[in-house]
């Protein structure tokens, strides 16, 4: 029920429409109720015998005049017997068959859970299968050169840092002085093509 606040229409429709959805399903739960099913079945007997059986009409004469309404009235129950048992056991197999589909999702759920487990499972194996393999690693390691994480790396002679950063400055300073271009009248000159005189 979606009663919005600009559209008051929509409201009243709304609330038509539950209550008539919930008229409706408790019409049918008590039409369909076995209480009922038994109730019209004995109208249809009583009707029947009243219609068909001989010996009533000697026993009971008050019953003679109602001999050709007992035989409508016994063929309304009927069919309506057969609708409302028809339509019951329609009901009866369309919740058989919601109840069968929430099973079968739900068990197609379990077995998604049961796979993602296992694969879960596997992946924790792999995991762990490949930590212990860096662990053995890192023993083999530590066997080689001790606990001192510097132990393998040899430390550079002094002034060798200070060398290669002066050298990186030449470098940097040379490819800054070829990339200026020379300004002046001579240079513009030479760079056109004209010859000085």
């Amino acid at each position: 029920m979606s009663c919005g606040i600009f559209d008051p229409t929509q409201c009243v429709l709304d609330v038509v429409e539950t209550v008539n959805d919930f008229s409706a399903e408790l019409f049918w739960q008590l039409a369909t109720a076995p209480l009922t099913l038994v109730g019209i079945a004995g109208i249809a007997i009583v009707a029947y015998a009243v219609a068909h059986v001989p010996f009533v009409e000697k026993f009971i004469p008050v019953t003679a005049p109602f001999i050709r309404s007992a035989q409508i009235v016994c063929l309304v129950c009927a069919a309506a017997l057969i609708f409302l048992i028809g339509h019951r056991a329609a009901d009866q197999r369309a919740e058989l068959e919601r109840v069968r589909s929430d099973l079968a999702w739900s068990q197609f759920q379990l077995g998604n859970q049961s796979k993602s487990a296992a694969d879960a499972a596997d992946l924790k194996a792999d995991a762990e299968a490949k930590g212990q393999e860096a662990r053995s690693k890192l023993s083999v390691y530590q066997e080689k050169f001790g606990n001192d994480p510097h132990a393998a790396v040899c430390p550079p002679r002094p002034g060798v840092v200070d060398w290669v950063h002066v050298l990186q400055r030449r470098k940097q300073a040379a490819r800054t002085v070829a990339a200026k271009p020379k300004r002046g009248l001579v240079a513009r000159l030479r760079r056109s093509g004209a010859e000085r005189r």
